[in-house]
């Protein structure tokens, strides 16, 4: 393929959408960037439905029982009791591990609200299949991140290239439409004059800043031998 820096405006307006693809790898190979995909995220793997429902106590999360009649037991030994603590009654002391007492203790006003949480828990049989399934899934989850890592070193290389070929791309297409727009109507602005070009030229330049280039292009046109037109 020819060197894309060589294309003319007119060859570069014209690159299918394969030929930018192409050009843009061709860069990035210039620049030593991998040319790879984007990293997917990974399909991990299901779990198993887990069988077992665990209760337990919203004031007491680590006690838990297949049945919740046992954790309404617990709650009923807790109700009413007035010398439990506030959770801001307490706090603690740097990286002792102790705690520090407030000086005067607010008691609750109103009963403590006892709640019954669920979740749900695997059979004993069913520890390796789920650790199994963590270990691939965890280890699918590294590779993706490494990935992405690995992808993320050559963002701005990426970024780059898309400019140079892409970005070249879209002003050039930029460019010649508004060649067309002012050519179009500096063939109005012929007519008004009579066919004259340097008269034509007059009136369009008061009219509207046509950059240089465009008026360079436009005299190719317009601006004919006598014979000619």
């Amino acid at each position: 393929m020819k060197d894309f820096n060589k294309l003319s405006d007119k060859q570069i307006s014209k690159l299918t959408d394969e030929e930018l693809q192409i050009y843009y790898k061709i860069e990035l190979a210039k620049s030593g960037v991998p040319i790879i995909e984007r990293p997917e995220s990974p399909i991990y793997e299901k779990f198993p439905e887990a069988s077992i429902t665990l209760y337990y106590s919203n004031i007491l999360d680590t006690v838990h029982s297949t049945d919740p009649n046992v954790i309404a037991k617990i709650h009923g030994l807790l109700e009413g009791n007035k010398e439990l603590l506030k959770s801001t009654d307490y706090n603690t002391y740097g990286d002792t591990g102790a705690f520090i007492v407030h000086k005067e203790l607010r008691k609750y006003s109103s009963p403590l609200k006892f709640e019954t949480h669920a979740k749900q828990a695997y059979p004993f049989e069913m520890k390796d299949e789920v650790q199994r399934i963590h270990k691939a899934n965890d280890e699918k989850n590294k590779a993706f991140k490494e990935a992405q890592e690995k992808w993320g070193e050559f963002d701005e290389a990426r970024e780059i290239a898309k400019a140079a070929i892409y970005g070249t791309w879209r002003d050039v297409l930029n460019k010649l439409q508004e060649l067309e727009r002012h050519t179009d109507r500096f063939g109005e602005y012929m007519v008004l004059a009579g066919n004259d070009y340097e008269t034509a030229l007059g009136f369009y330049t008061k009219a509207f800043d046509a950059p240089v280039e465009t008026l360079t292009e436009i005299k190719k046109i317009y601006d004919k031998p006598k014979n000619d037109k």
